[in-house]
Formats: C-alpha cells, sequence, structure tokens
C-alpha cells in the first residue's frame, strides 16, 4: 500500500507490506515516520505541539479513519518485558483473560468455586459452634482477580530480566499469534530498532514468523533496522523495503530488481539472484544517501586494525579495473 507521512511541507512516500522493512540512516525521518503511524492509529489526542502531524497519514492516496489499524509498538528490550508482565493494558493479561473463558478452564474454576463454598461453610459452622453470634462473610472470590495477581517468570521461576531479546520478542509474537486466534483484528505492529534487539540470524528467523503471521491473519508488520547487513531480500520480501535516507527509496518487486542490475551492471557477467540479493542488503542501508563517499583507503585501515587485534578481514568480490572505473566515475551507469 502507497502511504504518504506527511511532515508539514514535505512527504515521505513508503510501500507499506504485511511486512515492511525501514532501512537507512535518516534517523529523524524514519522516528517521525514511527511517531506519525503510532499516533495516528492509538486514537489518542493530538498534543499542541503535534498539531503538524494532525492527519498526516494517507494510504492508497486516501484518508483512513483512525480505527484503520490498532498500533502496537516495541522500541525496547524493558518494553517487551513489561508486555509478557501482568498488568491492566499488557498482552500477558489480554492472553489470560481469553484462556480463563476456555471450557477447560471453566470446569476448574467451578471445582473451585465449589471447594471455596464448602471451606466457608465449614469455617462458619465452627466459628457459630464455638464463638457464636458472627460469621465470615460468604462471597464467592473472582477467580480471575486472583490469575490477575499472579506474576508471571521464565521457565522454573528464572525471572524475565534473565530471557534473552530473541525469547522475549518470540513471546510477544506468540501471544499476539493467540490473541488474533480468539479476537482477529487488522492491526499494525511496529518493532523499531530490532538490530539493537536480536542478532542477524534470530533476526531472519523472526521475519519468518512474521511472514506466517501476515498470511494467517490481517496483522501487518513494521521493523526498523540501520545496522549494516541487517535486511532480508526475497521475492516475498522486496517490495516491503522502504530505505529512508536522503532520498527515499522503495524496492521494486524480485523481477525489476534482478532485470535492472543485469541490464546496468558494468561488467559482463551473469549474476545470479541469490548474490544480487546478498550484494544489496551489504549496502541497502547507504541508498539515497547524497554524496555517499565510499573509501578503499578506510578498508586498508580497518584491515591494520583487525590485524593488531588478530582479527581476520575477508574482502569479498574484490573489483577488477572495470569495476573499479565504475566506482570512480559518478557518471556511469
Amino acid at each position: 500500500m502507497k502511504t504518504v507521512i506527511t511532515n508539514k511541507n514535505t512527504e515521505y512516500i513508503i510501500n507499506l507490506e504485511q511486512v515492511t522493512q525501514l532501512c537507512g540512516v535518516a534517523f529523524d525521518k524514519k522516528q517521525f515516520i514511527i511517531q506519525s503511524l503510532c499516533k495516528y492509529f492509538s486514537s489518542s489526542k493530538y498534543e499542541q505541539y503535534e498539531n503538524h502531524m494532525i492527519d498526516n497519514i494517507k494510504i492508497n492516496g486516501e484518508k483512513t479513519g483512525r480505527k484503520y489499524f490498532s498500533v502496537l509498538h516495541i522500541s525496547s528490550r524493558e518494553q517487551l518485558i513489561q508486555s509478557a508482565r501482568i498488568s491492566k493494558s499488557s498482552l500477558a493479561m489480554q492472553y489470560l483473560s481469553n484462556i480463563y473463558t476456555e471450557f477447560p478452564c471453566q470446569q476448574v474454576i467451578n471445582q473451585i468455586t465449589e471447594n471455596l463454598d464448602k471451606l466457608y461453610l465449614d469455617i462458619n459452622k465452627e466459628i457459630q459452634k464455638k464463638i457464636g453470634y458472627i460469621e465470615i462473610g460468604h462471597y464467592t472470590k473472582n477467580i480471575l482477580e486472583i490469575i490477575h495477581s499472579s506474576d508471571i517468570s521464565g521457565i522454573d521461576e528464572n525471572a524475565l530480566e534473565n530471557l534473552s531479546n530473541m525469547e522475549l520478542l518470540s513471546v510477544y509474537i506468540n501471544m499476539l499469534w493467540e490473541i488474533q486466534k480468539k479476537s482477529p483484528g487488522k492491526m499494525l505492529i511496529i518493532i523499531e530498532n530490532t538490530d539493537h534487539l536480536i542478532n542477524y540470524k534470530d533476526y531472519k528467523q523472526i521475519l519468518d514468523k512474521m511472514q506466517q503471521f501476515s498470511k494467517d491473519f490481517d496483522v501487518w508488520f513494521i521493523v526498523s533496522t540501520s545496522t549494516e547487513g541487517y535486511a532480508v531480500l526475497n521475492k516475498d520480501l522486496a517490495e516491503g523495503i522502504n530505505i529512508i535516507n536522503d532520498f527515499i527509496f522503495s524496492l521494486p518487486d524480485m523481477e525489476h530488481i534482478v532485470s535492472f542490475i543485469r541490464k546496468n551492471y558494468p561488467l559482463e557477467t551473469t549474476l545470479e539472484e541469490k548474490n544480487i540479493c546478498e550484494s544489496i542488503v551489504q549496502v541497502i542501508h547507504n541508498i539515497g544517501r547524497e554524496n555517499y563517499n565510499y573509501y578503499f583507503q578506510g578498508n586498508i585501515m580497518l584491515k591494520l586494525f583487525q590485524n593488531s587485534l588478530g582479527l581476520p578481514v575477508i574482502f569479498k568480490n574484490l573489483t577488477n579495473s572495470i569495476e573499479k572505473a565504475f566506482l570512480i566515475d559518478k557518471n556511469m551507469l
């Protein structure tokens, strides 16, 4: 979906897919895009300093209602931990409330209520026999209140704080999945600075989980990254990749990407789609940066420092003279 976010007199245009990756290093723009989406679909009141954000979002050329999505936003490990705790508005509370209404749970609750009835009756008999004149009030305890007063921890009473970011993120997404099964709805889940939370291997696993999630439910994901090499490019995810820099660039479908690279590559070679994707991912956060400089000499310095630390440096696909000439000549395409 073509999504336009207006910042005063400037338009930021991104392509919103069910799994969207916001790449690039224009952090102010990325933050404004995320803040605008969160604010607009939260239905909360705009503060006076946010007046320029009112009605600043259009999807496919139209102003959607603020209830088009319900939005959830994660930007830190602490927020993941809080979402797994039991509180009035946490995911854990919503999930447990859904389990509470299931038939097997209701059977257990009825048994507990019957035992409580018997307990109160026996206590009052004892009081009347030995004390007289008084009894304790016989009120059926709301079992859900007992559940709400419980605490959630990791397995074997391990503190939630000891769980890894990947484990916390998996818990978060799995809870969302189970909640959607019970109460499906159109949701927008934004996970900001995902590369600051998990390693690249885990990042790929999370994107796979998000893709499967979005196939089963009307749930949309936005993840933002800026660390070198943090993106996943394939035919399913290509059109959801937006690079936010001096220019905002949304990738086309994979067929057009491969065709463009093969047609314009300065060296006569047959590049496989897999190699094209791997190479683009390594530089993806720099696409659209104005006057971007690549320093060959800088990589020599890097190798010197790495060698002094006893760390290997592997430079893949070293350029030949034709490729070097292409890199140096700003007018070549």
